[in-house]
């Protein structure tokens, strides 16, 4: 698991970045102005691009760590879960 908030970190930055310019565009609503949706659309594609990268490092991680744990790890995590 370690290495995750480094590997993270540029994804994150950019997500924030990302729904910055989401959110700006989309107030151009509320002040009555033309939204540009099909950059809003681009900037969500962006976004999910961004997430999945986040949640395949969180999944590859958790299978290496599942790899590796004994039978008996195994069995003391299940049973913690149904706790």
């Amino acid at each position: 698991m370690t290495g995750l908030v480094d590997l993270q970190r540029s994804w994150l930055e950019e997500i924030v970045t990302v729904r910055r310019q989401i959110s700006t565009e989309l107030r151009r609503a509320i002040a009555g102005l033309d939204v540009d949706a099909k950059m809003v659309l681009s900037l969500a594609d962006r976004y999910g691009e961004l997430d999945g990268e986040i949640v395949c490092s969180y999944a590859e991680r958790f299978a290496k760590v599942g790899k590796a744990l004994t039978a008996a790890q195994k069995a003391d995590f299940t049973a913690l879960r149904r706790s």
